[in-house]
């Protein structure tokens, strides 16, 4: 379990993510992920991953089939296969690994009702190094890892490793969504990855071909009874400080004394020094909150891990968010005069969103608290040196 100091539904971070390998008698395989609570990033998709080292048959010569419309299709080079649900064999499966007489089926067990949940696939071939020890990843739709490691070497033939991620969007109960309503533990989300023991892979009859064809596919089933998003909690608190937690911004961002360095999000230590001259003609205030309604509008120039990416911050703050909060929280980081920490080379904008001028260098500009210091030294000094000289005048000459 890990939440957060607030607790629900005033977290972003609250949940709890659950993994299970089953193993049973007839040979079956099931790797399960559940996730209780809303999660830290998209509150509506989780991007968990598994990494299997098949060791077919000892390893080193794993072959992998891939159903890519309607046939079986040798998978020769290292490949990312979506969409991993919807299209699959008249059998109802996507990926067929085989070594010898060694033969597995893989399919994702639908749980959502909606058949809205998806997943990404990787077929690697296993190299020292590759996701053998902690990793770091990356934002959820860059699929880093296992994406990094996609090089076009040889897969078939080789000892094979499958990454899975699956897009958990809906779950088994009302509400359709992954924000469990009233705690964290009601109607989890849930996804199961099964492989089947088979046996000599065949391509599929005409016949078979043509039931596949006028069998609807359970998503244009479902696509007109989607539910539509749920009303997100109105966030509590009045004083910034309060916003600002229950909010989760200290949980991506730096601001003064609130929240901790290298996380996500840009330092706003600064922001109400550097906020009017992000974007022309465009006030400190007006930056602030447009930056808070809508994040996407103008990306800042850089973040700790590397360029500010958009869709990475909640875009519901619109309507979490009260008019009266939304005064009292802009005011607060309009006070925000801080030293900026400067990341990177200004002018560094994400391509697709509208630039944003970066932050302005500060060069030889010294904040109020510095030039007050060294002020201070300099009349301590003078006084000093005033009165040694007084000290030396008034010794006598040592002249009788």
């Amino acid at each position: 379990m890990f939440t957060e100091f607030t607790f629900w539904p005033n977290c972003v971070c609250c949940y709890r993510y659950e993994e299970a390998l089953r193993l049973f008698g007839d040979g079956r395989l099931e790797t399960e992920f559940v996730s209780h609570g809303p999660g830290c990033d998209d509150l509506s998709i989780y991007r968990p991953f598994w990494r299997i080292d098949l060791d077919l048959n000892g390893g080193g010569n794993d072959q992998a089939w891939a159903w890519q419309g309607r046939q079986w299709t040798e998978v020769t080079d290292e490949v990312e296969l979506s969409p991993f649900v919807n299209d699959l064999s008249p059998d109802g499966f996507k990926l067929a690994t085989i070594d010898g007489d060694i033969s597995y089926r893989w399919q994702m067990d639908r749980t959502d009702p909606l058949g809205a949940d998806e997943a990404h696939l990787f077929v690697l071939a296993e190299k020292p190094g590759e996701g053998d020890g902690p990793l770091l990843a990356g934002p959820g739709d860059t699929f880093q890892p296992p994406r990094q490691w996609l090089d076009g070497d040889a897969a078939s033939g080789n000892d094979l490793v499958l990454w899975y991620v699956p897009l958990l969007k809906t779950k088994k109960g009302g509400p359709w969504w992954c924000m469990p309503d009233p705690e964290p533990d009601f109607s989890p989300c849930q996804v199961t990855l099964r492989a089947s023991p088979a046996g000599e892979l065949r391509q599929p009859t005409a016949a078979e071909l043509a039931e596949l064809a006028a069998t609807p596919t359970a998503a244009s089933e479902t696509s007109a009874t989607a539910a539509p998003p749920p009303t997100p909690r109105p966030i509590q608190g009045e004083t910034a400080e309060e916003i600002i937690l229950n909010a989760g911004c200290g949980s991506c961002h730096t601001i003064g004394a609130l929240g901790e360095q290298h996380k996500v999000g840009p330092d706003l230590s600064a922001i109400g020094l550097i906020a009017a001259q992000r974007v022309a003609e465009m006030t400190a205030e007006e930056y602030i909150r447009d930056s808070i309604l809508a994040p996407n509008n103008y990306m800042a120039p850089d973040c700790p891990n590397g360029p500010c990416l958009a869709n990475i911050m909640p875009r519901d703050y619109s309507i979490r968010l009260s008019p009266a909060q939304m005064d009292t929280l802009t005011a607060y980081l309009l006070t925000m005069q801080g030293q900026p920490a400067l990341i990177g080379p200004p002018g560094t904008t994400a391509t697709t969103q509208p630039k944003a001028f970066p932050a302005p260098k500060l060069g030889d500009t010294q904040p109020a608290s510095s030039r007050s210091l060294l002020t201070t030294l300099i009349l301590l000094l003078s006084f000093v040196f005033l009165l040694t000289l007084f000290l030396l005048l008034r010794q006598p000459s040592g002249e009788d």
